[in-house]
């Protein structure tokens, strides 16, 4: 098979963390499968290179996104593009963290580009799910990309995770079917013969420093070891991040009596071979995850025969099966120091945990081909339908303007053949066009006029606007193959050269005044009637979209742009939100209106935080927690 696949991390070339390490040697394995692999990474050089015999083309962000993570995943769409025009692929994984395949997934949804392609998702993490067990409060710049991750696992053709828990999670989320296929195994060679403990005993933690990752608990267990004069060093390794506007070192620290700090070394970031070294030289790892997936630093550290303790929420509770290691509740303290204290003073009890993890660590070896066939037999059908049987059509309405560019603009339009009639709001002006378009004076006001049209579509061009015609033939093409879509739109090029895009998932959130910049193509079936109270000189589309997000109607962005050099009037938005912002609430959308940030005009209406995490976590997460709370006396 061809075989492309696309991370920012890379272990050894780009700054990297496990879903890095797992790259490369996914790639290594496949490749020595006898497959041809590409990989697809983050960098600023403009030749790619080869790594394990596998070549290594590099992508920089389209810098026009004011969104890193929206500019990233665009310029990779653009570069899967290049590579697919003169060498086909069979399968392209991308991660599910900061949703690198968003656009390519939705070009294969709305364009039908990719058609012989197998798009993977696999699941790491998500950002918005680590940010969750965080307890980050997100920014509006993160909210986007939790949007972006749920659309690509949400439509991608196959969605997988490592573990079982995971999975589990993304089910209860998207409600679809998620394969577990589990990760290759690191190739380091195991250590020779049993361990020989010199020396105060060691425990090992590697992984981030942050809150997910349960170091704070393994704080609080080690601390009544401390306490009883127990000797043994906590050596911490891993790169630091912020919590809680400080720096999580500087806040497990504070957390920890001043007479044990010397207990503990935090050693930061380390190269490959030095971490084979710290853990040839611990007498135990530990990782106390409040939840992980499939964490490839305890895979390593099996591999490595060193006896591990290991948090029971999430995938570790599946790799220790079969006593490979010590499964605990990180949440409750005496179980968790009783573990710490066993495994650092029992030799035989060591010495039998680290055997059993590396009889454990065989039996967890992927095998590439079994993988990839289970990702072939879970292909979704093929979509039924296709091109309508009739050619569906697009009415164009333009708004009036002073004393230029209609012409020029009625001209180019009639040329194009999807278009079935140009009707003109209170603009009475005879031009020559083609038999198959229709041309009609209207006095009314242009979503007036809309309601007899005669297309099966309908678009209003407002004044001045300059629209990318190659965008109303996709857009048409789009409706009338995905008849769930009410309407699609795409991002607007301002005149400095700068991609405004609108979000994806419902119509609220397109209203948003700071996102209110949707132009689009909308079925002629779902419009009604504008609101009598609407204000003069409004946006054209404001009260189609308030039609559509009350009828709860599906509208996407097309990866393209649709209008050049659009002004917003912030001004008219803000009005509009404070005439319909009754209607919304009643309807259920007072989430979006409930937290203003004062640095936007009218405040840019983000989902109120609590409610948020209320309707957003997923639900089996939720019996997760409320589980260790109940488990072995464990606080909440």
């Amino acid at each position: 098979m061809n075989i492309l696949i696309a991370s920012r991390e890379l272990q050894g070339v780009t700054a990297s963390g496990g879903i890095g390490v797992y790259v490369r040697q996914w790639a290594q394995d496949l490749a020595q499968a006898g497959h041809e692999v590409r990989i697809l990474s983050k960098g600023l050089a403009s030749q790619g290179t080869m790594i394990d015999s596998v070549a290594v083309d590099f992508v920089q962000a389209d810098p026009r996104f004011r969104d890193e993570a929206m500019g990233y995943a665009f310029a990779l769409y653009e570069k899967i593009l290049a590579l697919t025009s003169s060498q086909p692929w069979d399968l392209i994984e991308f991660p599910d963290y900061l949703a690198e395949g968003y656009f390519t997934i939705k070009a294969k949804r709305l364009l039908g580009q990719f058609a012989r392609t197998t798009l993977r998702v696999h699941g790491h993490m998500s950002l918005e799910l680590c940010d969750r067990i965080n307890q980050e409060i997100p920014r509006s710049d993160r909210q986007r990309i939790y949007a972006l991750e749920r659309y690509a696992m949400q439509y991608c053709d196959v969605l997988t995770a490592p573990s079982v828990g995971l999975a589990e999670i993304y089910e209860d989320q998207f409600k679809r079917n998620v394969l577990v296929t589990r990760h290759p195994l690191p190739n380091w060679q195991p250590l020779a013969g049993k361990r020989e403990r010199k020396g105060p005993a060691t425990l090992v933690y590697v992984g981030r420093l942050e809150y997910r990752k349960g170091i704070d608990l393994l704080l609080r267990a080690c601390l009544p070891l401390w306490e009883s004069q127990m000797d043994f060093r906590l050596q911490l390794i891993g790169q630091d991040t912020h919590y809680r506007g400080q720096s999580f070192q500087r806040y497990l620290l504070s957390s920890l009596p001043s007479e044990f700090w010397d207990r503990v070394e935090f050693v930061g970031t380390v190269n490959r071979e030095a971490l084979r070294d710290y853990y040839a030289q611990a007498h135990a790892v530990v990782f106390p995850s409040r939840f992980e997936n499939w964490p490839n630093v305890c895979l390593e550290a099996m591999r490595m025969g060193v006896p591990i303790i290991g948090s029971k929420w999430g995938g570790m509770r599946e790799m220790l099966e079969e006593g490979a290691g010590i499964l605990i509740n990180p949440e409750h303290q005496p179980s968790f120091s009783v573990a710490i204290a066993q495994v650092l003073t029992d030799s035989e009890l060591a010495n039998t945990l680290a055997e059993a993890a590396q009889a454990r660590v065989v039996a967890l070896q992927a095998d590439p081909d079994a993988v990839l066939a289970k990702i072939v037999k879970e292909l979704p059908p093929t979509r039924k339908g296709g091109i309508p049987p009739y050619p569906q059509r697009l009415s164009v309405i333009i708004e009036p303007q002073s004393d230029h560019g209609e012409p020029e603009m009625v001209k180019s339009l009639a040329a194009k053949a999807f278009v079935e009639e140009i009707m003109v709001a209170q603009w009475p002006k005879a031009l020559s066009l083609p038999d198959h378009v229709v041309w009609r004076e209207e006095a009314r006001d242009p979503w007036s006029a809309a309601e007899n049209a005669l297309g099966d579509f309908v678009v209003v061009i407002g004044n001045g606007e300059q629209w990318a015609w190659d965008f109303l033939e996709q857009a048409v093409k789009t409706l009338a193959c995905v008849p769930e879509l009410s309407a699609v739109y795409g991002w607007v090029e301002t005149d400095a050269g700068i991609l405004e895009v609108p979000e994806d998932l419902d119509l609220t959130r397109v209203l948003v005044p700071s996102q209110a910049w949707a132009r689009g193509v909308v079925r002629k079936k779902v419009l009604a009637a504008p609101a009598e109270d609407a204000p003069a000189g409004v946006l054209p589309q404001w009260d189609m979209l308030i039609s559509l997000a009350m009828q709860g109607l599906k509208a996407e962005l097309l990866p393209t742009t649709s209008v050049r050099g659009l002004r917003v009037d912030d001004d008219k938005i803000g009005l509009m939100w404070e005439q319909h912002a009754e209607l919304l609430g009643q309807s259920g959308l007072a989430t979006l209106i409930a937290v203003k940030d004062p640095s936007q005009p009218y405040g840019l209406l983000r989902p109120a935080w609590l409610r948020g995490m209320a309707r957003l976590a997923p639900p089996r997460l939720v019996r997760w927690v409320k589980q260790w709370r109940k488990e072995e006396g464990g606080r909440g």
